[in-house]
């Protein structure tokens, strides 16, 4: 019988406070048990991921508060980067809140079957961040307790793998089975979730609605702070300037159905082009074209209901578009796209406090001529770009790929 090699993590009045890194895996320790004895100023501890290890690292977690006990929170911050399996969270003694802290590129994956409903009820998961944090749970099932989630932005997910779908309701972040069940709950005060969007047992803050981010001389540039006048990079490495923002805002109740597909927004998920492209999920209108080495596709003939999806389920969207002084290919999150062409649709602009890529229902009449880009519609050039995506949105859904997509 093999024996698993352990670290014992102690919390108390006396020590209060712990931090390990996961690569202690790579000694030959392969979990680490956290025991929680409570103080009254709180415990906390934190987990760092300086190897950048790919494979998750498993923590128990046990509450040994004798009852009565005046016992503040207990803190656990998943660090960036690091990739953690809770296997085992266990209140053998007095309950305490717990707030669970998720830094950017972070995995929390709790697989734990242990978690009661007093405790789920008093955990909260912040997720305040640069976004691209990742909580999972296994199942929450048969509980009644209903966790909190803050901080949610752009790139963050939250999955419920015995869960099939999902929705927002009365305020809350909810998960269906298939037979149209409940199988968990989520409070989420303060969140604006008319920005979520969700893909089956996975929801996703992934609307840049604002805070997208273009590539400037001086670096990324959130699109809603540009001005007309600044500069910003093409993907060719060249230097332009902003001639005018345009922005429109759409409501899903006044989208007639004809133009539904080329009215709602594709949403582009993080590194579904290649590594790290785009850095974040991003969305751009149906009519945005995308550059694949100066062949102009636009994002309604990329979807492939894998990587690239379309959002038909917001309730309302605002999309933002770049002039520029000449028609250019702009970069938005890394990913290759174009800039602002007028075809007679300038009037349909107007001011929104939250922004996305593109105002055009459907792709633009035509473009000024560039040497070196051109539309494809059709051909082997079409055919290949989208059976390259589909083949590395395939690949994606492998678990190991998904960390080196990002």
């Amino acid at each position: 019988m093999t024996v698993a090699n352990t670290q014992s993590v102690d919390l108390s009045s006396e020590r209060t406070e712990a931090n390990f890194d996961q690569n202690i895996s790579q000694v030959g320790i392969d979990y680490t048990i956290i025991n929680n004895h409570g103080a009254d100023t709180g415990t906390s501890t934190h987990v760092s991921n300086f190897m950048n290890l790919q494979e998750p690292y498993e923590v128990k977690y046990i509450s040994n508060i004798p009852a009565g006990t005046d016992s503040g929170d207990f803190h656990f911050s998943v660090g960036q980067g690091a990739n953690i399996n809770l296997s085992s969270f266990q209140q053998l003694g007095e309950h305490v809140n717990t707030t669970v802290n998720l830094a950017p590129d972070s995995t929390l994956h709790i697989t734990a079957d242990d978690i009661d409903s007093e405790t789920l009820a008093g955990m909260k998961f912040d997720m305040t961040s640069d976004g691209n944090s990742t909580l999972i749970f296994d199942s929450v099932s048969g509980l009644d307790g209903v966790p909190s989630i803050e901080g949610l932005s752009p790139g963050d997910v939250i999955q419920l793998n015995d869960a099939a779908s999902g929705a927002v309701e009365n305020g809350q972040i909810v998960f269906h089975n298939s037979q149209g069940n409940v199988v968990g709950k989520f409070d989420a005060p303060d969140q604006d979730l008319s920005n979520v969007v969700f893909d089956g047992n996975t929801m996703s803050y992934a609307c840049y609605l604002r805070g997208t981010h273009i590539a400037t001389p001086n670096g990324e540039v959130q699109v809603e702070d540009l001005q007309a006048g600044d500069k910003v990079l093409t993907a060719s490495g060249g230097i332009a300037t902003v001639k005018w923002l345009g922005y429109r805002t759409l409501y899903k109740g006044r989208i007639p159905v004809k133009d539904a597909k080329r009215a709602f927004p594709i949403l582009f998920k993080r590194g579904c082009i290649a590594d790290n492209v785009p850095h974040r999920d991003l969305i751009m209108s149906p009519g945005h074209h995308v550059s694949f080495d100066g062949n102009l596709v636009s994002a309604m003939n990329l979807v492939n209901g894998k990587s690239i999806v379309q959002l038909f389920d917001l309730p309302s969207f605002q999309y933002f578009h770049i002039e520029l002084e000449q028609f250019d290919i702009l970069l938005a999150e890394g990913v290759p796209a174009e800039s602002y062409v007028d075809t007679g649709n300038r009037n349909m602009f107007q001011n929104a406090h939250e922004v996305a890529l593109n105002p055009d229902f459907g792709p633009a009449a035509g473009r000024p001529d560039v040497p070196g880009i051109r539309i494809v519609r059709k051909g082997p050039v079409f055919e290949g770009i989208r059976a390259k995506l589909l083949e590395r949105a395939n690949w994606m859904q492998v678990p190991e790929a998904k960390k080196l997509a990002g």
